[in-house]
């Protein structure tokens, strides 16, 4: 499992080490040729990055369904991924959507709170500035408690693509996912 952070830590490090040596560059200053490239190579490995953690992600969610090595669950995970690219797309769109809608309901709660607490309790006259950090602070922490149904979503969206892999519902096969599924 730490082969995963390993891998992490070693795009994210070269990323840093990158945009250190772009900073001590002189020539980046005036060639728009070379900003463009830098910008390219910035975009690259922020992309690896993104596709590392997707990949150990998943990679990590096959190790607790089978207890495989990093390697082999990655390359389990990610098998069942594209054999499955349209379900992921559906799923993956419908979640965010409704975790965003979450984040949002949960942000709107605690800035109404704040605006009848400060209006009406602590009569305050304009609490908009407490109101804006109210709002970041509900925010991050919705985001970070949503993380967890992010990740519930995902370990049975692969736990469902297993079993459509390995059954295929007859007598001899049955799902053993729910019917509604």
């Amino acid at each position: 499992v730490c082969f995963g952070g390993l891998i992490i830590a070693i795009v994210q490090f070269i990323r840093i080490m990158f945009n250190y040596i772009v900073s001590k560059m002189k020539a980046a200053e005036n060639n728009p040729a070379v900003k463009v490239m830098i910008c390219c190579v910035n975009c690259c490995l922020a992309c690896l990055e993104r596709f590392v953690k997707f990949v150990s992600k998943n990679a990590y969610i096959q190790c607790a369904i089978h207890g495989y090595s990093f390697c082999k669950s990655a390359r389990t995970a990610m098998s069942l991924l594209l054999s499955n690219i349209m379900r992921l797309s559906a799923v993956t769109l419908v979640a965010d959507f409704l975790l965003f809608l979450g984040c949002l309901a949960v942000t709107g709660g605690c800035v109404v709170i704040g605006f009848c607490y400060f209006t009406f309790t602590a009569k305050i006259s304009a609490p908009y500035i407490v109101l804006a950090l109210l709002a970041v602070i509900g925010f991050i922490i919705a985001k970070a408690f949503l993380n967890v149904y992010q990740t519930a979503i995902d370990t049975v969206f692969l736990c469902f693509c297993e079993d459509s892999d390995h059954n295929d519902g007859s007598d001899s096969r049955p799902y053993f996912m729910s019917d509604s599924l």
